[in-house]
């Protein structure tokens, strides 16, 4: 009977490691603030992480930051301010004046369309794992 209540504790200590283990998943947490020409952010509007170059054997996971018109943003990968893997991500920036919607008006961006295009953003952020956390404040013109 001593030997069955040894092992459920065994058993129990295992799984309290290993859901422990799960929660560190490498990310290192990245936030910052959007602004326009110095200037608070018209409107609300979404930061998106797109990885270009992963570092190690990281996966390649986009994230996600959205912000006010306060401009500040965490980045999400799985759980918000979670942040990112270490790896190179192109940045895109959106936000609008009249959201995209399904048969309503045409969207009306609040910034140049540039910001919301891959190739044409010119906004880049390198992630490393030495990097505790990260601070991306980024100013559109």
């Amino acid at each position: 009977m001593k030997s069955f209540s040894i092992n459920r504790l065994l058993i129990a200590a295992c799984l309290v490691v290993m859901a422990g283990c799960g929660s560190d998943k490498g990310l290192v947490p990245v936030s910052g603030t959007v602004t326009l020409n110095g200037q608070p952010m018209p409107h609300s509007g979404t930061v998106r992480f797109l990885p270009q170059k992963v570092e190690g054997d990281n996966p390649r996971r986009a994230a996600f930051g959205k912000f006010d018109t306060d401009g500040a943003y965490q980045a999400q990968s799985f759980e918000p301010g979670d942040g990112l893997y270490p790896g190179t991500y192109a940045v895109t920036v959106t936000c609008f004046e009249v959201e995209p919607s399904v048969g309503g008006p045409p969207a009306v961006s609040a910034i140049d369309n540039r910001y919301k295009n891959l190739k044409d953003s010119g906004l880049e952020i390198v992630v490393s794992s030495s990097d505790s956390s990260k601070i991306f404040d980024v100013d559109l013109e």
